[in-house]
């Protein structure tokens, strides 16, 4: 599995298990599940958008990916759905900075997390129809490191003729001077 989905799977998960007012309500994709009923409302939505790599090696790279967490939240109370948001937003701030800290951060290079921050919070809702729902996304950067899949072969010395090599190289220092 592609480790960009793994990580965003973990991410669904380890909000599932360490939020207290979302519980079995967060889901991994950009497409909102359809909700039928008041009582599943507030939910998450866990997405990753862009991927940047940021340090190249032979076989792995250093890459950093754009995590998404939408936060969809209701209130029949409309003057108070700013507070609403909030405190959903804080319920899985709490919870991310758990994953934030020092001791939670894989030393290791081959982790699934190498480091995570958060980047930035945007709050929308559609004032003009006097909506009841509000959105939020919460941006977070993760690091990671990417290890190139197995069955790309870079090189092979299956092919290298080292006889042939040999040659090249005794050719090539023709006519230089002997060491004395």
């Amino acid at each position: 599995m592609y480790k960009r989905t793994l990580i965003r799977n973990f991410i669904v998960q380890y909000l599932k298990d360490n939020t207290t007012l979302f519980s079995d309500r967060v889901f991994g994709g950009r497409v909102a599940p359809i909700i039928e009923k008041d009582s599943e409302y507030p939910y998450l939505l866990v997405f990753t958008n862009d991927e940047s790599v940021t340090e190249n090696q032979t076989m792995y790279t250093v890459r950093e990916l754009d995590l998404m967490i939408g936060v969809v939240s209701k209130s029949n109370d409309v003057d108070d759905l700013d507070s609403i948001v909030e405190e959903n937003l804080y319920d899985v701030e709490k919870a991310m900075s758990y994953l934030l800290s020092a001791d939670n951060v894989g030393t290791d290079e081959f982790k699934l997390i190498e480091d995570i921050y958060l980047e930035s919070i945007n709050i929308s809702r559609d004032s003009d129809s006097q909506s009841n729902i509000s959105k939020a996304s919460m941006s977070f950067k993760i690091t990671y490191y990417y290890q190139r899949p197995v069955g790309l072969v870079y090189s092979t010395l299956d092919d290298f003729d080292v006889d042939g090599s040999i040659a090249n190289l005794i050719i090539t220092n023709k006519g230089v001077p002997a060491n004395v």
